[in-house]
C-alpha cells in the first residue's frame, strides 16, 4: 500500500514536471512600419529568449539608419523615413548582427 501512494505521488510529479516545459511558437520579428507626421514609427519584437544586451540594427532602403546599435527598446522614429521606404532590423546578439528576417513596407 505504501509503495503504492509513493509510485502514485511520483507518477503526479512527472505528469506536473512534463505539463511544465515551455511550448513557444515560431515568430519573426514582427517588424512594422507606420506613417506619422514626423516621419516613420517602426516596432519590432523583443523575444523571450532574447538576453538582456540583444540590441538592434534598422536599415531603411538597405542603408543604416541608427548610429549606434538601438538598445533597451524595441522602436524606433525614423525622421527621414517616407510612405515609400522599406525597412528591415536585425538583431545583434554576442557582438554579431544576425540576418533580417524580411523586409517591410510603410
Amino acid at each position: 500500500m505504501k509503495g503504492l501512494f509513493f509510485a502514485s505521488i511520483f507518477a503526479l510529479s512527472l505528469v506536473g514536471f512534463a505539463s511544465a516545459a515551455r511550448q513557444m511558437e515560431r515568430l519573426d520579428r514582427g517588424l512594422v512600419a507606420v506613417k506619422v507626421n514626423s516621419g516613420v514609427f517602426l516596432s519590432w519584437r523583443l523575444f523571450g529568449t532574447d538576453a538582456a544586451s540583444t540590441s538592434f540594427n534598422l536599415y531603411r532602403d538597405g542603408k543604416l539608419v541608427n548610429n549606434s546599435p538601438i538598445t533597451g527598446a524595441t522602436n524606433f522614429t525614423d525622421n527621414q523615413g517616407s510612405a515609400n521606404s522599406k525597412y528591415e532590423v536585425r538583431a545583434i546578439i554576442n557582438g554579431k548582427e544576425r540576418s533580417a528576417d524580411k523586409s517591410v513596407s510603410v
